[in-house]
């Protein structure tokens, strides 16, 4: 299949709607309840190896659909992740190894790396018809001095916001 045909647009637009309300769906909040969970997932990288992530979802608050609208008709709906940090660990482990580097060198380094993920959409309660998202992602890496490298410490943010417009 190509990357523009029918059914691969299909699936991508599918994927990207259930990223931004699919977590909601026929759920019941009430506004500041926060629930946890936890799962296991897979790393695309590394066929047959998973992580545990702990989840919160909350229905944050009322907010009007759009900038200027004075009416609070939808709600912000908040999802955060992060993965275990024992399991991350592995993961750099196994994809150093993969890279034909030497990953206990590289694990011995990485003296701390955590990944956090936040989705908020706002959205029509009943409906989960979103009016705008953003999607952030924070990686924050500590390392051991080694050899002549220092130690160091790095973060990196990724933030993507859209705004969805309908005809009504």
């Amino acid at each position: 299949q190509s990357a523009s045909s029918e059914q691969t647009l299909t699936a991508r637009a599918a994927e990207g709607w259930n990223l931004i309300t699919g977590a909601w769906v026929g759920a019941d909040f009430t506004i500041g309840e926060v629930r946890r969970s936890e799962s296991e997932e897979r790393i695309p990288l590394i066929p047959g190896m998973t992580i545990p992530m702990a989840y919160e979802f909350s229905a944050v608050e009322r907010v009007p659909c759009t900038a200027g609208a004075s009416t609070r008709r939808c709600v912000r709906l908040r999802m955060y992740s992060q993965p275990d940090s024992a399991g991350m660990r592995e993961v750099v482990r196994q994809l150093v190894a993969q890279l034909g580097g030497k990953a206990d060198g590289v694990v011995t380094a990485l003296k701390g790396m955590t990944v956090e993920n936040e989705v908020v959409v706002v959205a029509e309660p009943a409906t989960l018809v979103p009016h705008s998202m953003s999607v952030t992602k924070r990686v924050h890496v500590r390392t051991a001095a080694m050899g002549t490298e220092p130690a160091s410490e790095t973060t990196q943010v990724d933030v993507r916001t859209a705004r969805f417009a309908y005809d009504r």
